[in-house]
């Protein structure tokens, strides 16, 4: 695989989430040769944190340094992190190119101010699929979008593709229904959420006729006045197939998952199946409006669509 920068002897990373730091740690190993600094914000948030930590622990890259910093999302504490945070600026003089992988953050707001050069952002998740649409319309200029995704292009964004590298893996005879906090977030009513919970397990185990469990997402509890069979993990389901890659899922199914993109593009055996949103049931425009630019991205993928439209009764 190419390199992603050239005549660059120095990278700095801001991450903030598991798979933000992933992602970071296998960039990082497309130039070997170069130094990388991944500075880590741990948000308060204990499961957050902890995957973050799990996985800083396991860090044996000779290359790669890691600075954490604690910026809680809210409080009195959030404003000392955020004071913290200028003592990374030092770092940032002299370094050849800096990645954020979150546009959303405070800290890349208040860092984007203070810093006169354009930097990289990089994968946030199927959001990715709103980000390059809005940057498309921003006057704010940015160096580039560097993506995992085949599925993103532009015309007017320098993109810069990572693909996974492929595994072949080994399937057992069961599937999972990759969980989202779309009703934490206020996105769509729990009402709804359960009842697509419930479809998407009986759609899964129709097509592979397979027992099918439901991976929850580390944020959401809504699951649990189902009843449903359930496999809980600290791992992401990504990390969860690479870790049984003997006994990988024959299917995953899920909303818009990010998931959904990766493990379709690095798992090969697994099936990758998508519902879609009927748009009534999501509450908000501005939601509707992100969720079906990610649709449009799973519809370029090798992910099947399995049902969509109306409410199941």
């Amino acid at each position: 695989m190419k390199p992603m920068f050239s005549r660059v002897k120095s990278v700095v990373v801001f991450v903030e989430s598991p798979f933000q730091l992933a992602n970071a740690f296998e960039f990082s190993q497309l130039q070997p040769s170069v130094s990388w600094l991944i500075i880590v914000r741990l948000n308060g948030d204990k499961k957050n944190d902890d995957a973050i930590l799990r996985a800083a622990d396991n860090n044996q890259r000779s290359n790669v340094k890691i600075k954490f910093l604690g910026i809680p999302r809210k409080g009195v504490r959030k404003f000392y992190g955020l004071c913290r945070l200028l003592s990374v600026l030092p770092l940032l003089w002299g370094v050849g190119e800096v990645i954020f992988f979150d546009d959303r953050s405070v800290v890349f707001r208040l860092l984007k101010r203070v810093m006169r050069r354009d930097v990289y952002l990089a994968d946030d998740g199927a959001y990715s699929f709103v980000k390059i649409k809005e940057l498309e319309k921003s006057r704010e200029k940015i160096a580039g979008l560097i993506t995992r995704f085949k599925e993103i292009e532009s015309q007017s964004v320098n993109i810069i593709h990572v693909p996974y590298k492929e595994i072949t893996v080994k399937t057992a005879n069961y599937a999972l229904v990759v969980g989202m906090p779309v009703c934490e977030k206020g996105i769509i009513s729990k009402e709804s959420y359960l009842s697509f919970v419930n479809l998407m397990l009986n759609k899964a185990e129709s097509i592979t006729g397979h027992k099918a469990y439901y991976f929850p997402h580390r944020s959401e509890s809504a699951y649990r006045d189902l009843g449903i069979p359930v496999i809980l993990s600290d791992l992401s389901v990504e990390e969860y197939i690479e870790e049984n890659m003997a006994a990988a899922p024959s299917a995953i199914v899920s909303m818009y998952s990010t998931a959904l993109f990766v493990v379709s593009s690095k798992f090969l055996g697994v099936r990758c199946f998508y519902f879609r949103l009927p748009e009534l049931e999501i509450k908000s425009e501005v939601s509707r409006k992100n969720i079906a630019l990610v649709y449009e991205g799973l519809n370029k993928s090798r992910c099947d669509e399995v049902f969509g439209g109306g409410r199941p009764n």
